[in-house]
């Protein structure tokens, strides 16, 4: 069919619905809405004519894990046609900024509990309203209603996979431009909590996406911003696995983001942050997690080494080996000099920041580990030589403090 024949096509549907030209502007809501599905209808009419008709790439749950970028179509089917013009108009016919805004509509108990705040979402959307802390209050509406509609022993994670919040935020991210500047890592409360649905819901392809994309331009522009966001992205991504019940994706995760940035030439202190987290999450909050296996804890605790990490953390990590724990770094610790508490305790300045500093409680959880170890182990004067330097450890701190109530806090 030529052009000229599908304009006049479009042009007939289109007389068909509208009156004639004298009627007063603008048009009504009703006559409005008529207009552009009269318009969608046509276009994608007259696409299906000139290129054959095409499968919607959001009628499969794969396709829509994809579909939030050109670059991630690679995840489809090799044999599914995607011509360059054909994902073009579908971004534009499906893009969220232009949806016709309609009012929320309160479910009646049936269908899907999120259905509403998508809808108050969606609405705010099409209207230019929404905005990065809108979101994020979007985003935590729908997690604690997935809190509150979970079993007490089942993962969180496992409700979260069928809200769709996380895909409708990309959606917006990508049509507002946002997710090409990466302006919304700024907030770290928002990009960790959407970086957890989006692993929820299967999209974390396109995080990978991302961080390839910001570590090349970190590796070749080498400016202050793609260092950043390079930064931010590695730090929130990993935070997000870490929410999880057990940190083997946290582990597997930290290894590949180390071969990306050792490929890209980057320094390796980009991941220190991000390592520390997940070791921290493997001891003194171990509780929240099960056990990773060998062959991911081992290279995990290896890279420790290679990124400068300090030893009461390696130490901590041997203590909770999966099969073989070991308390001999934590000995050779506590063991180093008679200065140790004084040295632990000399960065500390309880007038700036009353709370006990997170490193000083990372040392004391580790000596008490240590002590039950060494005592399970019947090493008992082991155990009793930890336990002193954790007692001295104490007395300093009621030393510091001073003429205070004697109470220190731990840092949260």
């Amino acid at each position: 069919m030529s052009k000229a024949k599908g304009w006049q096509a479009v042009s007939k549907t289109i007389s068909s619905l509208v009156p004639p030209i004298h009627q007063p502007l603008p048009l009504s809501k009703r006559d409005s809405q008529r207009l552009l599905d009269a318009l969608k209808t046509s276009f994608r009419s007259e696409l299906d004519r000139q290129h054959g008709p095409s499968p919607n790439p959001l009628s499969s749950p794969k396709a829509s894990t994809t579909l939030t970028s050109a670059s991630a179509s690679s995840a489809e089917k090799p044999d599914v046609p995607h011509r360059p013009t054909d994902v073009h108009l579908h971004s534009i016919l499906n893009n969220p900024l232009l949806n016709q805004a309609s009012s929320p509509r309160r479910t009646s108990g049936i269908g899907s509990p999120y259905d509403h705040d998508k809808e108050v979402f969606q609405q705010a959307v099409a209207k230019g309203l929404m905005t990065i802390p809108r979101a994020h209050g979007f985003l935590l509406k729908i997690f604690k209603t997935a809190e509150k509609n979970t079993l007490s022993q089942s993962p969180l994670y496992v409700p979260l996979q069928g809200t769709g919040a996380g895909l409708l935020v990309l959606q917006w991210l990508k049509a507002s431009g946002q997710h090409n500047t990466y302006s919304w890592l700024s907030n770290q409360k928002f990009s960790v909590l959407l970086l957890r649905f989006m692993i929820a819901e299967g999209l974390d392809d396109m995080v990978w996406i991302w961080l390839e994309r910001v570590m090349k331009q970190a590796s070749s522009v080498n400016t202050m911003h793609s260092r950043i966001c390079s930064d931010l992205l590695i730090k929130h991504f990993i935070a997000a696995h870490t929410c999880t019940e057990g940190l083997r994706d946290a582990y597997s995760s930290v290894i590949q983001v180390e071969s990306m940035l050792k490929k890209n030439e980057l320094p390796l202190n980009q991941l220190g942050d991000a390592w520390s987290l997940v070791a921290w999450n493997s001891t003194v909050a171990s509780w929240k997690h099960a056990k990773a296996p060998v062959s991911l804890f081992e290279p995990f605790v290896a890279m420790s080494i290679e990124l400068e990490r300090r030893l009461h953390e390696r130490a901590h990590l041997d203590l909770y080996h999966p099969t073989d724990p070991s308390a001999e770094l934590a000995l050779q610790y506590f063991r180093d000099d008679d200065s140790f508490v004084k040295r632990l305790l000399s960065q500390w300045d309880p007038a700036a920041a009353p709370k006990m500093p997170p490193y000083v409680q990372r040392v004391m959880a580790l000596g008490i580990d240590a002590a039950n170890h060494l005592m399970s182990a019947d090493r008992v004067r082991e155990a009793n030589t930890i336990l002193d330097c954790i007692s001295g450890i104490q007395n300093r701190i009621q030393e510091i403090v001073g003429g205070g109530s004697g109470e220190v806090k731990p840092a949260v």
